[in-house]
């Protein structure tokens, strides 16, 4: 087994959170799933050029790991967010 596969099979089955972040005026800014929410923004706050944009962010749980990874999917490829670039099917400058 591959480090990868070791590694996937270790969180396959943890629960995970897909988040939302929206700006003020309720523009969808960004879509992402994680194991730790917290984490994860704390990253955001340091890489993230929307990061000082954001007023509300909203989270779902989802069982697995696979299960939040499809929803992330779906979400980006259906409402578009400004800053997602993968499935993100808008170019960036056409974006709402």
């Amino acid at each position: 087994m591959s480090l990868d596969e070791a590694f996937h099979d270790t969180i396959a089955d943890t629960p995970t959170d897909l988040y939302r972040y929206y700006d003020v005026t309720g523009r969808l800014l960004y879509v992402g799933v994680s194991k730790s929410v917290m984490v994860r923004a704390a990253q955001h706050a340091r890489t993230s050029s929307w990061w000082s944009d954001w007023v509300t962010m909203r989270r779902e749980t989802f069982p697995t790991r696979d299960a939040a990874l499809a929803a992330e999917t779906r979400a980006i490829v259906e409402e578009e967010p400004a800053h997602n670039v993968i499935h993100n099917v808008q170019p960036l400058f056409g974006r709402r």
